[in-house]
């Protein structure tokens, strides 16, 4: 596997925030788009997207508890594994692969600009790199603004 040098990311700039907004605008046009189930018929929910993702950071706690000693972990979380979003009672919110791969892609282009005022995705293309089925995050992103007709 090849890896590529990431730049940090340091502050927002403005094109930053200008391509958050319309990366915003984008997602929210397209929110019931069929490349969500087409990729849900092809993503395994591996969990190596966002594993080797430099601005994921999503995680689990793991309480070991024996009669001499108690400790909880912090564990790396992948919002693709079907435990993720899973409550008290059993339900899972995201239980089909489809809802969580969307969400993965609403977590990079929507939540994180929405809160930090930049691309959760820094476009180094590692997840594309270790997907054992071959899907392209920029790939899906241009062909999302090609049938959205925006301008790249």
């Amino acid at each position: 596997i090849k890896h590529k040098k990431i730049k940090q990311l340091g502050n927002s700039s403005p094109k930053d925030k200008k391509e958050a907004k319309a990366m915003n605008e984008l997602f929210k046009k397209l929110d019931n788009h069929k490349i969500w189930k087409e990729l849900g018929e092809i993503c395994i929910a591996c969990g190596k997207c966002s594993i080797v993702c430099p601005t994921c950071f999503c995680f689990d706690f793991d309480d070991e508890i024996s009669p001499t000693k108690s400790c909880r972990n912090r564990i790396w979380g992948s919002c693709f594994y079907q435990d993720f979003t899973k409550i008290a009672g059993g339900y899972v919110f995201k239980d089909k692969v489809a809802d969580r791969i969307k969400f993965w892609y609403m977590h990079k282009f929507l939540r994180i600009p929405k809160e930090y005022g930049m691309l959760g995705c820094v476009k180094c293309g590692r997840c594309a790199d270790v997907c054992p089925v071959e899907i392209d995050i920029k790939a899906n992103i241009k062909r999302l603004k090609k049938v959205s007709g925006s301008v790249e």
